[in-house]
């Protein structure tokens, strides 16, 4: 199985833009529901042209969404070239990427947390806005090791906005 299960590591140093954030999300099948509320939300710009651009979205207590309680959604733009929208399931299909980085965790059910890979059949798109600090997602195919599947839509905008360093 690919693994697609990353840990963004805190980025030391970085530029920090004001504004809160925030994510609308759309959560359908196993998990249905819709997620409007701010959260810490941040966006990892790459040190270099073709690095990954990395969002971040979490809350420590959960956020309501279906019944469940999200707690951390993670998601890349592998090889990003600036702010545009990306095709991450061709990506996936011509082998290009394999979803390391997707990262979808519910806190009533930890122990199984949601990949997105090859695996699971998955497809979406991810578009950046001009700003680098929000975008759209359309991601299809989630699964957890209890065969749950998820698909999630929406937007969202990063409360903070750094630049990875060497340790992110």
């Amino acid at each position: 199985m690919a693994t697609a299960v990353a840990s963004l590591g805190a980025c030391g140093g970085g530029k920090e833009d004001p504004g809160g954030g925030h994510a609308t999300l759309q959560f359908s099948g196993a998990i249905a529901g819709t997620l409007d509320d701010d959260l810490e939300v941040t966006c990892y710009l790459p040190a270099e042209r073709g690095d990954s651009f990395q969002v971040r979205m979490d809350s420590d207590k959960g956020k309501e969404v279906g019944g469940r309680e999200l707690t951390s959604f993670d998601f890349v733009v592998p090889d990003y070239s600036g702010p545009r929208a990306y095709d991450l399931g061709t990506d996936l299909k011509n082998r290009k990427f394999d979803g390391e980085g997707l990262f979808l965790l519910f806190k009533d059910i930890e122990n199984a947390p949601f990949i997105w890979g090859d695996e699971q059949g998955s497809s979406g798109m991810i578009a950046v806005d001009a700003s680098e600090r929000s975008g759209r997602i359309s991601l299809r195919g989630w699964e957890n090791g209890d065969k749950m599947r998820v698909d999630v839509d929406g937007t969202f905008r990063c409360g903070d906005r750094k630049e990875k360093t060497e340790s992110s």
